[in-house]
């Protein structure tokens, strides 16, 4: 019995093409409900992003990309700095 951990899966070549639009890679993803919930709370448009991460590991049976789901990276919105005038610059010379 494969283990199955949560938010995560694993991407196969794929060995039977019926033809040459078949995908070169299958596999399964396994999501935790909790975690589709929240991400469906951030949808933009009607769309979900999520984040993958992938690594190339080999197994008995040959190599394989393992899979890590995780919600998209956000970068926080930081307001630019404010230059204030250096205290030099009141001095008239």
């Amino acid at each position: 019995m494969t283990t199955l951990y949560p938010n995560s899966g694993a991407l196969f070549p794929n060995d039977k093409k019926l033809h040459e639009k078949s995908p070169d890679f299958q596999g399964d993803v396994s999501v935790e409900v909790s975690f589709l919930q929240d991400l469906i709370k951030t949808a933009d448009n009607g769309l979900v992003k999520i984040r993958l991460g992938g690594w190339r590991k080999e197994s008995a049976r040959g190599w394989f990309v393992s899979l890590k789901v995780s919600a998209p990276f956000v970068t926080a919105n930081r307001p630019a700095p404010s230059v204030q005038p250096s205290q030099d610059e009141d001095i008239p010379f």
